[in-house]
């Protein structure tokens, strides 16, 4: 309604040139206005919940007590997850490619950043040359061997991966932050092309298990060597530069707030970029038919590597900044592993695979949650559990009873084997009545009966027993069997996500709406 008495109004401009740019001004904010919306509050977040709480949220001003300042730290941590689960919904969603190995890019951004501060020595340049070098090699070896579905161009990226650390790298005895991030990209750039080159000879489940063999083979040499700190990880607090420090420096915390919200908006709008531009049509023609678009003449690995690449920097980037923003600043094995996959995929789900904005929502909405509820105490009586589950059941059955007629024409007949049928059907054709009418008297008496025993039986026990076992438990606790919850939930309910159930049900409307307008024009 309210687009088209816009867009009614624009008619009445005379000037063509000047209707048309206030058209296209007008498509642009009723197809953003929501993002605007969010991007507004978002940004002053900080200084709603101080406003809330009367806290305070300027840097000069910082309190550690504050609640504004403990929930900048809150949602800088969920603008990092929901730009891991925009990227993972780069390659699931849009992409089609299933791996079980993203959180390999999450953690290897902070490793590697870490190895390569930590470990820098005056050698250090030679050194970080020869070992990027070697790799470099390595893989411009194995992608010569599989020649026969790459073009040239593919193989300047070792060259170019190699003249990156040759940038990077500095030749004195230290090595900045920032460069080490640097690399740690670049990394993230040999590790796509990698998982991009055995994409060549597996396809779907199997490059899945082979993305999750690869990360567990990380997690696992994590966990082996002194120098990634084994089971307890290693601490950036030494090498955090003095702007990006938010313990010692609490002033700091609303601009990497604002460093987080920055990067979650660059993040959204290259993906929705990418996904626009011929290239991502191109990805999105390879998810629905890859036999044909490789017939129309479209490089399937060429495109499928590029996303690969462009979904493992954003990965390795939000790693790093999920440790600046984490409470300790530590990088731990867990990282690596199956963990960090499974969130984005659960945000993925939930929100809507294919989406823009649905699983940047749910990874903001699931992760506010748990920080919100994590202090909140949960109950549980084990009895009065059991109670309402019989319950559940004795009312399902007597449901179930109630439409024997149904069950035995619809569900047991058709799973009876053709002949068999005939022959029971053959036999009870005599019969004045069928199988359900003749014990009708029968099903009516058991009806009743397990009404009362299924109701009112466990309902006795749950009274007397509702107080014998009590648990209690944090939601922080439990969160993980929420999850699990959540995702079994979205998937049977809601199978295009929360945000793709919308779009579906907004398109359905649009063409109800002009078919209807159709049907009146024709009378």
């Amino acid at each position: 309604m309210i687009e088209r008495y816009l867009f009614s109004q624009t008619q009445k401009i005379q000037n063509q040139a000047l209707r048309e740019v206030v058209e296209l001004l007008l498509r642009t904010v009723l197809a953003n206005w929501f993002f605007a919306v969010v991007l507004i509050v978002l940004w002053r977040f900080p200084y709603l919940v101080a406003d809330q709480t009367d806290g305070v949220v300027t840097p000069e001003l910082a309190r550690m007590g504050s609640k504004s300042f403990t929930w900048q730290l809150y949602m800088a941590s969920a603008l990092v997850m929901a730009s891991l689960a925009m990227s993972y919904n780069l390659l699931f969603g849009f992409s089609g490619i299933i791996s079980f190995g993203h959180g390999l890019f999450f953690g290897a951004g902070g490793y590697i950043t870490y190895l390569v501060i930590a470990e820098y020595n005056a050698e250090g340049h030679n050194t970080g040359l020869t070992v990027a070098l070697a790799l470099n090699g390595a893989l411009l070896l194995l992608m010569l061997l599989a020649r026969a579905r790459l073009r040239w161009p593919m193989l300047l990226i070792p060259a170019v991966s190699f003249a990156l650390v040759f940038v990077l790298v500095p030749k004195g005895d230290t090595i900045t932050f920032y460069r080490a991030m640097g690399v740690a990209v670049v990394g993230s750039v040999v590790l796509s092309v990698l998982s991009a080159i055995v994409m060549l000879r597996l396809k779907g489940v199997y490059f899945a298990m082979f993305t999750l063999a690869l990360a567990e083979v990380s997690l696992v040499l994590s966990k082996s060597f002194d120098v990634t700190g084994r089971e307890t990880g290693v601490s950036l607090r030494t090498i955090i530069p003095e702007e990006l420090e938010i313990i010692r420096i609490p002033a700091n915390r609303l601009d990497v707030y604002y460093i987080t919200l920055a990067f979650f908006v660059v993040v959204f709008l290259a993906i929705r970029r990418y996904m626009n531009s011929p290239v991502g049509r191109a990805v999105l023609a390879i998810r629905e038919n890859e036999e044909r678009a490789s017939t129309i003449g479209y490089n399937v690995f060429y495109y499928r590597m590029m996303t690969l690449v462009f979904a493992g920097i954003i990965a390795t980037l939000s790693g790093v900044l999920f440790v600046l923003v984490s409470a300790d600043r530590k990088i731990r094995p867990e990282y690596l592993g199956i963990n960090y996959t499974v969130l984005p995929l659960l945000h993925t789900l939930t929100g809507g695979m294919g989406t823009f904005s649905g699983p940047a929502l749910a990874a903001l909405g699931l992760e506010l949650s748990e920080s919100y509820l994590r202090e909140e105490a949960v109950t549980f009586r084990l009895f009065k559990i059991i109670t309402v589950w019989q319950l559940v059941v004795g009312m399902y059955a007597v449901f179930a009873m109630m439409y024997v007629r149904f069950a035995w024409e619809k569900i047991i007949l058709p799973l009876i084997p053709p002949r068999v049928r005939e022959r029971i059907l053959a036999r009870v054709a005599h019969l004045p009545v069928t199988i359900p009418e003749a014990w009708s008297s029968y099903w009516r008496r058991y009806r009743l009966g397990t009404t009362v025993v299924m109701g009112i039986l466990p309902f006795m026990v749950g009274v007397l027993y509702a107080n014998e076992i009590k648990h209690d438990y944090l939601v922080n606790e439990i969160w993980p069997l929420l999850l699990g919850a959540l995702f079994i939930i979205a998937v049977m309910a809601l199978p295009n996500g929360i945000v793709g159930t919308w779009i579906k049900w907004r398109a359905e409307r649009q063409i109800r709406r002009l078919q209807r307008e159709m049907q009146q024009a024709q009378e």
